[in-house]
């Protein structure tokens, strides 16, 4: 964005956006943190910047992570659900 000195701080906003598809209740405030980065630029304060920016990321990362975890572990337990029931059915078709 023109005007906006970024001092070399990432909003970490393609981060929030995916971690709030894997996983929204920590894309949640990965969002919230990475749309304050840019404000507190605007207002001439890239410590409290580049703190929204590292708690964006962190979050981000948490709810990616997380969320393809769960993922993993539903599928893994689908397929033991689905081989139960298989094998408990198999002579009856």
């Amino acid at each position: 964005m023109p005007g906006i000195p970024n001092a070399g701080i990432s909003n970490h906003l393609a981060l929030a956006i995916i971690s709030l598809i894997f996983f929204f209740p920590l894309g949640i405030p990965a969002l919230i943190y990475s749309t304050r980065v840019d404000q507190y630029l605007r207002m001439g304060d890239p410590e409290t910047a580049r703190m929204n920016s590292d708690k964006a990321r962190l979050f981000g990362i948490l709810g990616i992570v997380i969320g393809a975890a769960l993922a993993v572990v539903c599928v893994i337990v689908s397929a033991i659900f689905a081989g139960s029931w298989f094998h408990h059915y198999r002579w009856y078709y």
